[in-house]
């Protein structure tokens, strides 16, 4: 009976022993904390995209907020809305050739990809953006992304749908040929790790490869 009851007795030492590790290690370990929420802006803070510049901000897309930087590492975030009038942002794309983080003054560009107001830039490191769509029939883009010099978007409309290119900064955009005519698109993606590279184009009605660039 002695015995049993050691036994018993060490048992229990032994799950104390356990609960208390698994005390200390709740208590020290690091848990996410929400910066968007129920007090977001938007459906709640529907992240659709999240970015980095050179300067250590990211850049958050929020649907049906808008912009969003943080400057403190993901601390807290405020709103880069100035320019933006369409807030159902899907993504943020940052170009950072030119820019310096010794110089005083360099400045990077921000192409945000909207849905319904098309690609807002802005050449201002993110202060004040303008609408750029020209040429851009379909302003519900899904995607942008630069290959090379030459941006590429990613657009889905019922009608005038597919992937658009512009060489020279979204002034002027143009569609590219060879995929089905209004095909949705709902991203796209540079391959680079094969020589040569090529462009997908991810579509409802299959993946369209692209050795040009994004031209056809």
């Amino acid at each position: 009976m002695k015995s049993c009851t050691q036994r018993i007795a060490k048992l229990w030492r032994r799950l104390a022993s356990i609960s208390l590790l698994t005390t200390s290690f709740v208590a020290s370990a690091q848990v996410w904390v929400p910066v968007t929420g129920v007090d977001a802006p938007g459906y709640g803070g529907i992240i659709r995209g999240m970015t980095t510049s050179n300067d250590g901000k990211i850049w958050a897309a929020i649907d049906g907020g808008g912009l969003y930087v943080s400057s403190d590492a993901g601390a807290s975030y405020t709103s880069r809305n100035v320019g933006i009038k369409e807030l159902r942002v899907f993504g943020a794309l940052i170009d950072s050739t030119g820019y310096s983080t010794t110089t005083a003054g360099s400045t990077y560009k921000v192409y945000v990809s909207s849905f319904g107001g098309g690609v807002y830039v802005s050449t201002d490191s993110g202060a004040t953006f303008t609408p750029k769509n020209n040429g851009l029939t379909c302003t519900y883009v899904r995607n942008t992304r630069l290959v090379g010099t030459r941006l590429i978007a990613a657009t889905d409309c019922d009608d005038k749908s597919g992937v658009y290119y512009s060489d020279d900064g979204a002034t002027t955009w143009k569609a590219s040929t060879g995929i089905p005519a209004d095909s949705k698109v709902s991203s796209t993606t540079s391959v680079t790790s094969v020589t040569p590279n090529f462009l997908l184009a991810n579509t409802e009605t299959g993946i369209y490869k692209s050795t040009d660039n994004g031209v056809t």
